[in-house]
């Protein structure tokens, strides 16, 4: 059965996850995250409390799930910003690099993988995130409270992650209102924070 992983992006630099280039990508951070999940699988990252919590930085349906090592090498994500792990006599290395340094290293690749979003199944939205009570709970009466139940099921303001299995409307739900408004998906605002160094836990 499919999940859903739920957290809180504290800090937004378009480093994890990474929305560049046609691409959403996590590939450093998070790593249950992106040890557990599988293809078909959903990833939604919330803002942190200061910015409201039941706004929402992305959402994406996991497309492929790739070692670290294999991104690397993979000539579709060259140059990515969170390319950054690389195989020499099998041990993983740290590419240097403005984003993470040694401190990181143990997080990031225990985490294994790197999750890449299914085509044309991603949203990231950055300073331009929604927030979901207002925008899909202000509806028509008779559907606002089932909505309001299934948004705050989905909604996650702590400080790891939560999953569960696809048993409600909350992805249906969610997903209805991505493609009523952004049917093409993809990168629709800009990190909220500079690109200096994330810690992203």
């Amino acid at each position: 059965m499919s999940k859903i992983y739920r957290y809180v992006v504290r800090v937004d630099k378009g480093f994890a996850p990474n929305p560049y280039n046609q691409f959403c990508t996590l590939a450093c951070c998070k790593p249950k995250i992106r040890k557990g999940a599988s293809p078909g699988d959903w990833v939604v990252g919330f803002a942190n409390s200061s910015r409201g919590n039941s706004r929402l930085i992305y959402a994406m349906q996991v497309g492929e799930v790739m070692p670290l090592n294999e991104y690397f090498e993979d000539k579709r994500f060259r140059g990515r910003i969170d390319n950054i792990y690389y195989e020499n006599n099998g041990e993983l290395k740290q590419k240097k690099n403005k984003f993470h340094d040694e401190k990181d290293y143990e997080t990031d690749v225990g985490g294994k993988n790197v999750l890449i979003a299914k085509d044309g199944m991603w949203w990231y939205f950055g300073n331009k995130a929604p927030d979901l009570i207002v925008e899909i709970c202000n509806d028509d009466a008779k559907a606002k409270y089932s909505r309001v139940e299934a948004i705050d099921r989905l909604l996650f303001n702590g400080r790891n992650y939560m999953v569960n299995g696809l048993l409600g409307d909350e992805i249906g739900i969610l997903y209805s209102y991505l493609m009523n408004n952004w049917p093409d998906g993809g990168k629709i605002g800009e990190p909220f924070d500079a690109p200096i160094h994330p810690k992203c836990g």
